[in-house]
């Protein structure tokens, strides 16, 4: 039937609003070259069975799998912030759920990242000849992507556009700054995605020093930034945003200042 059809297949698309999430499991790699096939499918079997719940059980769409990556979609036809906290609450849960399997399967662990954005995206059929695939596209799919790898390279496991969390006040969220992702021109806000509520007081007062030695960030009060991010409390010291920062601020005072200084991060890998 879809042969018949070809032509009206391949170019009906949907225009809708979008919150994408992207995640990854570390360690993929080394464990598909060591086990053998048999055995990847049945752990990756049960892995998924720790991620797709979240998504369907809250009606989101399972829109692509490669390898160990996910990549999920919630649509609509504007801007609804439940849906974004639908997403947001998923995503917590991933985390929850993959935590569970790899306390389960401590010798196969696959440690999970995420990434969250939305914005305007097509859904339809993308491809040629005889081989087409339901698809969303769009520069949030990419850029949700180069969000999800932003959390390898900051050291930690959920990160989240400020798109997607303004104006929901009860989540927990560590700013993290702006940057420019690769390939991109336009600066995105990006914050860390905290699970559950306060519980430590000195991760509380890391996640304030931290706010303190950004707003020097972004004014170019570099050695005041840097001051902030090395004088982290013992224990500490490897808060993974902290130390990228330290070392930008390091990179920064050893090279002339930039003269129209704008506190972005231009990154130059995914």
């Amino acid at each position: 039937r879809l042969a018949r059809g070809i032509d009206d297949f391949s170019t009906t698309t949907e225009h809708a609003y979008g919150i994408c999430l992207a995640t990854d499991a570390a360690q993929y790699t080394t464990l598909a070259e060591r086990l053998e096939p048999g055995a990847l499918k049945q752990l990756m079997n049960s892995y998924y069975e720790a991620v797709f719940p979240p998504v369907r059980n809250r009606r989101g769409v399972i829109a692509d799998v490669v390898g160990d990556s996910v990549l999920a979609i919630w649509a609509s036809n504007r801007d609804r912030p439940r849906l974004r906290r639908t997403a947001c609450e998923a995503a917590l849960e991933i985390l929850a759920m993959t935590d569970d399997f790899n306390r389960r399967n401590p010798e196969v662990r696959l440690p999970t990242r995420m990434g969250l954005h939305c914005g305007k995206l097509v859904l339809g059929h993308v491809g040629a000849v005889d081989h087409f695939e339901y698809r969303a596209v769009g520069d949030i799919v990419n850029t949700t992507s180069r969000i999800e790898g932003l959390a390898k390279l900051l050291g930690v496991r959920l990160l989240v556009s400020e798109d997607v969390v303004s104006d929901l006040e009860d989540l927990r969220i560590r700013p993290l700054g702006r940057f420019v992702l690769k390939g991109k021109t336009r600066p995105v806000a990006i914050a860390e995605l905290i699970p559950g509520a306060p519980d430590d007081e000195r991760v509380e007062r890391l996640h304030r020093r931290f706010s303190e030695g950004l707003e020097a960030f972004r004014l170019g009060d570099l050695r005041r930034a840097l001051e902030c991010f090395e004088s982290l409390e013992p224990g500490l010291s490897e808060d993974g945003p902290s130390t990228f920062y330290r070392e930008l601020c390091r990179c920064h005072l050893s090279e002339p200042q930039v003269q129209d200084w704008t506190g972005v991060v231009w990154l130059a890998e995914k």
